[in-house]
């Protein structure tokens, strides 16, 4: 269960509040706006069981005051209300929110298991901006725990700049290669993301890649970027990048060129679930030849039993879906097309009737972690919750048995 704390303060009753484990701040201004004051800490203690702290646009009112100027009782007050939170959901627009993000992990950087963090970033610059302040890659690195980690970032023009509309040629995740992380070895699902204004074109590069491939033990991993890649950059992709614990990887490049150059240069022994999203507009007849596609999917074929399409433009849907299933005879080909294209196709109403069930199952594994946390925690209050909240499923159930 989730809460928020805007745009008014929440109350809830005695189990309700056990039944919340993730906390949104959605404007920045209730958690943080006086160094997580009393209200905030107020809020945090009242829930038991929170786990998960979203603040959105942190330094939209400056979350958390300078530390050095800070009184050590608001220091002492923030340390003890995030002292059981093992997940972070961070997202800032300006240089200086990197300072803030890398204070909230050093809070309690052996409990956290779970960080994404959301940025703005204007001009051409990359994730990690060690010349401007080095101390959220360091504070990051420092999280010795952690098995999901979210890196996202939208290039935006600078307001009063007057720049060139050319693709990013700075490496996203320079910075990051030479960090010795000490989650190496715990981190087993990433999310790499860069996307920009519709003017410019920030294309992945080697950086990418050589990141995620230092995580021996990835078991999912997810690519966003938008434009074609560049060979005329000391990160441009070549050679190839091995991941031997990789069972589902997701892939969204825009351009299909550039989903096809980055297949060719994966190593995936183990991988099981494939998912290709390109985009509509960036097509053209000249850049588009499906038959690149059977080559690589050819190698993936004696492990990869489930391969996502997705598009928004008719071509792909034509063209892919065969090939894909002639290319991988054994393999289940889910598609997800655009919706005004594939009306009675009976390809969509199986992706539906797949997506339905996923989610289904999504709410069952929640249902049962929840029972289980509720049982941890010796909460009879938690768990009588739990069970009141699901009368129309018990309906159900006593109807199909009869």
């Amino acid at each position: 269960m989730e809460g928020n704390l805007n745009p008014k303060p929440f109350k809830l009753s005695e189990p309700a509040n056990s039944a919340v484990t993730r906390l949104l701040d959605s404007d920045g201004g209730r958690l943080g706006s006086y160094g997580f004051g009393v209200y905030g800490a107020q809020a945090v203690d009242a829930l038991p069981n929170l786990r998960r702290l979203a603040i959105r646009d942190l330094q939209k009112h400056r979350t958390l005051e300078p530390e050095h100027k800070e009184p050590e009782r608001k220091k002492r007050r923030l340390e003890e209300a995030t002292k059981n939170i093992s997940e972070w959901e961070l997202s800032f627009s300006n240089e200086s929110g990197q300072g803030q993000v890398a204070r909230l992990l050093r809070l309690h950087p052996t409990i956290l298991h779970y960080i994404s963090i959301d940025q703005d970033v204007y001009g051409d610059k990359p994730f990690f901006d060690n010349e401007t302040d080095p101390t959220l890659l360091r504070a990051l690195s420092n999280c010795p725990n952690l098995t999901k980690l979210l890196l996202s970032s939208t290039r935006h023009r600078h307001r009063h700049a007057n720049e060139r509309r050319e693709s990013s040629t700075v490496p996203n995740f320079a910075a990051a290669l030479s960090t010795n992380f000490l989650f190496r070895n715990t981190l087993t699902s990433l999310s790499l993301s860069r996307r920009s204004e519709v003017d410019f074109s920030t294309p992945i590069d080697a950086s990418f890649l050589t990141l995620a491939s230092s995580f021996p033990n990835l078991t999912h991993l997810r690519l966003e970027a938008e434009g074609h890649i560049i060979d005329d950059s000391p990160f441009a992709i070549t050679g190839s990048f091995s991941f031997p614990s990789l069972r589902s990887l997701e892939i969204s490049l825009h351009f299909f060129p550039s989903t096809i150059r980055l297949l060719n240069t994966l190593s995936l022994p183990s991988i099981r679930l494939l998912s290709l999203t390109f985009e509509g507009h960036k097509i053209t007849t000249g850049y588009f030849d499906p038959s690149l596609l059977a080559e690589p999917l050819s190698r993936l074929e004696p492990t990869l039993t489930i391969l996502d399409l997705a598009s928004t433009h008719p071509l792909y849907r034509t063209e892919l879906d065969s090939l894909a299933k002639r290319t991988l005879p054994r393999c289940r080909v889910r598609t997800k097309w655009e919706e005004g294209d594939v009306r009675g196709d009976s390809t969509l109403e199986e992706s539906e009737l797949d997506s339905t069930i996923n989610e289904a199952k999504k709410f069952a594994d929640w249902i049962i972690g929840e029972a289980e946390r509720a049982r941890k925690d010796g909460s009879l209050t938690a768990a009588r919750d739990l069970l009141g909240s699901l009368k129309e499923v018990k309906a159900r159930k006593k109807w199909m048995d009869m």
